[in-house]
């Protein structure tokens, strides 16, 4: 299983090699080759995101149920705390957090 930070830098790279295709190009710019390329990084950047969404949906403690709900993730390497919607079920944003602060929620 991949850390967060693995799956993080990952969506930096693909963000980077994206923006350097685009370069400010229109869709309509770009060569057919450009084009494939930039939509499998879209694709790929959309599956990275539907596991970090993964992670804390499934392997991360709930705190807090409400509108939204709070999860806590030791992903092997960091510990995390997540804010997923419960509305939508979206993962709202994450943030590092301190091992005192893990210990204080679990």
């Amino acid at each position: 299983m991949k850390t967060i930070l693995e799956i993080e830098n990952k969506i930096k790279e693909l963000d980077l090699l994206y923006k350097k295709i685009r370069d400010g190009k229109r869709t309509s710019e770009l060569t057919v080759k450009e084009f494939e390329t930039v939509v499998d990084i879209s694709k790929q950047s959309e599956s990275l995101n539907e596991e970090l969404y993964e992670m804390f949906n499934t392997n991360a403690i709930t705190i807090l149920d409400g509108i939204n709900s709070v999860r806590i993730l030791d992903d092997g390497k960091e510990k995390f705390m997540a804010v997923l919607s419960d509305e939508y079920g979206a993962l709202m944003h994450y943030k590092r957090i301190t091992d005192d602060q893990y210990n204080s929620f679990v």
